[in-house]
């Protein structure tokens, strides 16, 4: 039996000095908790159990949607089924040509407020989401889309999702 711990950590710094002497420096300090966060092995509060990674290539316009909730639609690294019932952690990297993230049309993860709405990434953008010990139900609506958005070319990216059974 395999098991998993998941942690990310989301830091924030930054200094504004001004050219004056006479004024102080400006701090501007965000994160997800001073160790970042953290989920041990399971299905409950704080916790995952499976773990999936993809390379994916899209041809011009083309879309890669993914359903957390279907049992056998997505596996693991070993091969395991993922039938996500709580998503904890989603990271999503554009590696060349421009992508959007969004939430599928059809039984969209309320990830984004609205079926279409999401995030357009370019190549070396990313963005990860941090979404709580509790995570976001998929207990009905458990579909994202990858689109690629940068024409002739195509677009490489790298999508990470952890989430708990």
């Amino acid at each position: 039996m395999s098991t998993l711990a998941v942690a990310l950590t989301l830091d924030l710094k930054s200094t504004l000095i001004p050219s004056s002497p006479y004024t102080g420096q400006t701090v501007a300090d965000l994160n997800n908790g001073s160790t970042g966060a953290r989920w041990t092995n399971g299905t409950g509060s704080a916790q995952c159990d499976r773990i999936y990674k993809k390379s994916g290539t899209l041809a011009a316009s083309a879309t890669d949607t993914l359903n957390l909730l279907a049992a056998g639609s997505l596996t693991d690294a070993l091969g395991q089924a993922i039938d996500l019932d709580e998503l904890k952690v989603v990271m999503v990297k554009c590696l060349t040509g421009s992508i959007k993230f969004v939430r599928a049309a059809s039984n969209g993860a309320a990830l984004f407020t609205a079926a279409g709405e999401g995030i357009n990434l370019a190549a070396g953008q990313s963005v990860a989401v941090d979404l709580g010990a509790g995570g976001l139900s998929l207990s009905t609506n458990a579909s994202l889309s990858i689109t690629d958005t940068a024409g002739g070319s195509g677009s490489t990216y790298e999508l990470v999702l952890a989430g708990a059974q």
